[in-house]
């Protein structure tokens, strides 16, 4: 066993005549490129933190046995249940078994499902989480959806032989596929056999785009879809249409014979009966009807206890008869996870730095600790410098008021420094956040209730999807809130009209029309939607179209939110450590974040031409990176040169890593100039080349 898992002698480096002479150096290293500032993994995809594979390993092998029985049976119901508190790993849990499943000789697909929010729509919002995931990488540089319909293809082949048939190619085989998938929606095996068909990566966007159970005028044309606008459509129309492609893609999974393990990560803020209730009928659909599928659930024990169990049906909570609980760290395992934390950030001397930062960890580390709690603790151990405040010392006389105020402030750092790493993540993963009206408005209810001004309610309008009042400058006006993230520029120009009536009617009014720039066509296209457009700013409407750096500022808070009412975010009051609560996300929303989503001025005007990014506006706090100075996202330059540039700046730095911060600087003395978000976004379509690690300090990027 490693000498350090009992303690430290001097001449170890754990004294002060061996490491405190040079721990100031240490100390430096770790707090510029600190392997400890976040303790969330980024996702299951791309998260390269370090696991320990002991820890939870038979959980890994309860699931590989539940795939390996669904695969034998695409048809037998089955369901699986995961109980962890947080901080134990679940994210982590998902990046095992997606490893298992990638070196494992069979294939099986994998989808990581975010929390529903809404219970209108956990179908269409079920459906679109898959088909994100199966635009993911699989192995050997194959998306899943590419496995799958190879797997397809040779199982159409075997069949083909086995009864003696011709071997047809292309779209030729829709037919013949039609007849043996009995049941099957022809037009989604159509456009799943048109992707496998084609090499034009904009056609297969689009395609997966219209799996995803998105619409777009110009489908009917291109994919040979029925032309209908699905943003058009009543919520319960969607969501039937949802089910019975559910039940489609369930089909092709038992003829590929493929087992798809769906995992249900974030349950635990679902605290609404309705969205728990709508959820069981989710599971029921999976169980029951659509075959090879798998659902995974990772829940903490009360929630499942005292809320789930209590509210699902009981047939849906008998498929979760044997429930696995995930467990915590040995002592060693602990050790284990620091020291595998430093050695992946630092290529030398990773000891020295292990061997620093156990001496001040020595007495702190616990058995049954959570792997969060440990990661925390050592972030904290590295930023301690060793002085006591007035208040800390022994028979000190620290003001009570003086305690509350440092904690408030501290919770609010933790907070910003947690939204900030959703904002981060969202960047340097946009795909995984494809343009959704409903999370843009989610996000702009959190920030409108944050402000005492605005008194608004949802509204049954498909386009104003919320109104009210807002009281400024000794005034109460009319405002009305516009969300839309429709292809479709009959739709688009509906929303725009809807904004003209209303401020034709209401000069003295606020209006705001927000959309994602990636749905947003030119005047070319939508010569219509940009004369409404017009006449919309003319009577000072705000258009919020958008950008990369939008993006992430609104549906990271998304995320933020989220992350917080799932307990994925520590707090550390004088009373000790405990999870960040629904309380303090509302208190923080009012008090501590300051980021203009709206980008609202006294004198009531968006950016000179017309459009706001919705992103970090001016001297606001430092909310996100991209607020910064000089991260002003102008256009990207040419992808050949920026990785040139980053790679030269990269292979510079001691480590071959630095913060996305400083390499905007960097980049911007040598004339490249791109916004950090903006950079995110592009180094993340490199895997081959360049390495993420989002915290709540900002992403470091390194090489591979």
């Amino acid at each position: 066993m490693d000498r350090l898992s009992g303690g430290l002698s001097d001449s170890e480096g754990g004294g002060l005549n061996g490491g405190e002479l040079n721990g100031g150096g240490i100390r430096a290293q770790l707090v510029e490129n600190n392997p400890f500032a976040s303790s969330a993994a980024p996702n299951p995809w791309d998260n390269a933190n370090p696991d320990i594979d002991s820890l939870n390993r038979d959980i890994v092998e309860h699931i590989d046995q539940l795939l390996r029985m669904k695969r034998r049976d695409p048809a037998l119901p089955l369901a699986g249940l995961i109980l962890g508190e947080p901080g134990t790993g679940k994210t982590h849990m998902l990046k095992r078994v997606l490893g298992k499943i990638r070196k494992n000789g069979q294939i099986a697909i994998f989808v990581a499902v975010r929390a529903f929010m809404n219970p209108e729509s956990v179908m269409r919002d079920l459906l679109r989480e898959i088909f994100i995931s199966m635009a993911r990488e699989h192995r050997d540089g194959k998306l899943q959806i590419d496995l799958l319909l190879g797997e397809l293809d040779e199982s159409y082949h075997e069949r083909c032989r086995e009864k003696g048939r011709p071997v047809l190619s292309g779209m030729d085989r829709l037919s013949p596929l039609k007849k043996q998938l009995l049941g099957i929606d022809r037009d989604f095996l159509r456009c799943l056999l048109l992707y496998a068909d084609t090499e034009d990566a904009s056609l297969k966007e689009d395609i997966l785009f219209w799996l995803m159970g998105e619409s777009d005028e110009s489908f009917p044309e291109r994919l040979k879809v029925p032309d209908c606008d699905r943003d058009a459509m009543a919520p319960e129309a969607r969501e039937d249409e949802a089910s019975k492609m559910l039940l489609s893609l369930g089909h092709v999974l038992r003829y590929a014979r493929v087992p798809m393990l769906v995992c249900f990560d974030q349950l635990d803020g679902m605290d609404s009966p309705d969205l728990i209730n709508a959820w069981g009928k989710v599971l029921s659909l999976l169980v029951n009807d659509v075959s090879g599928m798998l659902p995974l659930a990772f829940l903490r024990a009360d929630t499942w206890n005292h809320r789930f169990s209590r509210v699902l049906d009981s047939a849906v909570v008998q498929r979760f008869s044997r429930p696995v609980p995930m467990g915590n760290c040995s002592l060693d395992q602990a050790r284990q996870l620091v020291k595998n934390r430093i050695a992946a950030f630092f290529v030398e001397g990773a000891e020295e730095k292990y061997r620093w930062l156990m001496t001040r960890l020595e007495g702190k580390l616990r058995v049954g600790y959570s792997p969060r709690t440990v990661i925390d603790l050592a972030n904290r151990a590295i930023h301690e410098d060793g002085t006591e405040t007035p208040s800390e010392k022994p028979g000190g006389t620290g003001s009570p008021t003086a305690a509350v105020t440092d904690e408030v402030r501290e919770a609010e750092h933790t907070l910003t420094a947690a939204y900030r790493e959703e904002c981060d993540k969202v960047a340097s993963d946009p795909n995984a956040w494809p343009p959704n009206a409903d999370q843009l408005l989610d996000a702009l209810e959190m920030w409108l209730g944050s402000r005492p001004e605005f008194s608004v309610s949802r509204s049954d309008d498909k386009y104003v999807r919320l109104s009210g009042q807002r009281s400024a400058a000794g005034r109460v006006t009319p405002c009305a809130f516009i969300v839309l993230t429709a292809r479709n520029h009959l739709s688009a120009a509906a929303a725009l009209k809807r904004g003209v009536d209303f401020l034709s009617a209401h000069p003295d009014g606020l209006c705001c029309y927000v959309t994602d720039k990636r749905v947003f066509r030119g005047p070319e296209n939508w010569r219509k939607v940009h004369e409404l457009l017009g006449q919309f700013r003319a009577l000072k409407g705000r258009a919020i179209i958008l950008g990369s750096e939008g993006c992430a500022a609104w549906y990271g808070l998304v995320a933020f939110r989220n992350k917080v009412c799932n307990g994925d975010v520590a707090l550390y009051p004088s009373s000790g450590q405990r999870p960040a609560t629904r309380e303090d996300f509302s208190r923080y929303m009012k008090e501590g974040f300051r980021l203009e989503l709206l980008d609202l001025g006294e004198d009531g005007e968006t950016s000179p031409d017309g459009d706001a990014d919705g992103g970090p506006k001016g001297g606001s706090a430092p909310v996100s990176p991209a607020a910064k100075p000089g991260s002003s996202d102008g256009s990207a330059p040419d992808e050949e040169r920026l990785t040139r540039a980053v790679l030269s700046l990269l292979k510079g730095s001691p480590m071959k890593m630095m913060g996305a911060e400083l390499l905007v600087g960097a980049l911007h003395r040598e004339g490249v100039t791109i916004g950090y978000q903006t950079l995110l976004a592009g180094l993340n379509r490199q895997k081959a080349l360049f390495r993420l690690y989002p915290s709540g300090d900002g992403t470091l990027i390194a090489m591979v």
